[in-house]
């Protein structure tokens, strides 16, 4: 527990992470600047992270802290040592990741309440959503949780790639991302009816998008989030094979 929380402060105190969180910070403050009073806190949270350009920066942003992550564990000698087989360093280094990405995730929100709060004191109105029967409170909570997975799982990907091949094809990853994300524009008034019209883009799943009930919608999500865990699972054990050695 003492090596966790020395490790946390050590993570914490660096300047990639202070510059991660500032930018996270001014891409906040701008775009709470941009909401008017007809959104309330619950609505605002939604329209900013479906934000093409503002998801867009925060994938950027939470891919820098994964490597920086990389980088941090790899210099902790003392605690590698520690790790007999590269499956095991693999499997700690995945667990330091998960554990730095969901704070600078976590953080975000935090920033994006806070400001609201401060800046445009809209209050808090749960009602309903869109043609669903369920209320904005629980789409909202649903709808973080599924980007918050996405994110992760793109994330780690894209770490394991940097851990055991050559950089351009992260970087291919990465260009690969953003056009993803170029070829997710917002569909006003189009209906997810069934399966033949659901979406394989995953920037697609990051916007806020109309199914026919919000049942079907849930049900579509999961199984395309298990289908991308399985995908990060698939990478991650390529990648404890094609790791030279440990902290290499």
């Amino acid at each position: 527990m003492k090596f966790i929380k020395a490790n946390l402060k050590e993570y914490i105190s660096t300047e990639r992470f202070k510059l991660i969180i500032g930018i996270m910070f001014i891409m906040s403050l701008y775009m709470v600047g941009q909401i008017t009073r007809e959104y309330s806190y619950i609505n605002s949270i939604l329209y900013i992270f479906n934000d093409t350009i503002y998801l867009t920066i925060t994938f950027a942003l939470i891919l820098i802290n994964s490597i920086t992550t990389i980088k941090l564990f790899d210099k902790d000698n003392e605690y590698i040592i520690r790790c007999k087989t590269k499956k095991q360093y693999l499997k700690k280094l995945t667990q330091k990741i998960f554990v730095n990405n969901t704070i600078v995730f976590t953080l975000q929100i935090l920033i994006n309440i806070l400001l609201l709060i401060i800046l445009n004191r809209n209050g808090i109105i749960i009602d309903k959503i869109g043609g669903y029967s369920i209320t904005n409170l629980t789409f909202t909570i649903f709808y973080l949780i599924r980007t918050f997975i996405l994110i992760q799982c793109i994330s780690l990907i894209g770490a394991f790639v940097y851990k055991s091949g050559p950089k351009i094809i992260l970087w291919i990853l990465v260009v690969c991302l953003l056009i993803a994300f170029a070829n997710a524009p917002y569909r006003y008034g189009y209906v997810v009816e069934g399966l033949q019209t659901v979406f394989l883009n995953p920037a697609d799943y990051l916007h806020v998008q109309q199914y026919k009930d919000f049942g079907f919608e849930l049900e579509i999500s999961f199984f395309y989030i298990l289908a991308w865990i399985i995908i990060t699972y698939i990478v991650y054990l390529i990648t404890s094979k094609r790791i030279k050695q440990i902290g290499d």
